[in-house]
């Protein structure tokens, strides 16, 4: 099973920011991707085609950063989801959009 969970939602966070849901403009996201950005884990820009959209990318060293954390949260998941029945580690993975 692993940490399909955990890896898909890395990926959309980095690809797919949320848009404003809190009233001030700003998504949910954007602090997360301007602390990663502010690091050099990701580069961020507006979508020329449409500036209601973030394009996000990450850079070398958070690709790296990446790979090194996707085993760490499969072990995780593994071991939290160990003691489950298939079907409801199934149910836990489909809470969590593995």
């Amino acid at each position: 099973m692993g940490g399909a969970g955990q890896a898909s939602g890395v990926r959309r966070l980095f690809a797919e920011p949320s848009g404003p849901s809190d009233g001030d403009g700003r998504g949910d996201d954007q602090g997360v991707i301007d602390r990663l950005s502010a690091r050099g884990f990701t580069l961020a820009r507006a979508d020329p085609a449409d500036a209601r959209r973030l394009l996000v990318e990450l850079t070398g060293k958070g690709a790296e950063l990446y790979e090194r954390a996707v085993p760490i949260a499969q072990a995780i998941t593994e071991k939290t989801l160990e003691k489950l029945a298939e079907e409801e580690r199934a149910t836990v993975m489909g809470y969590c959009g593995g």
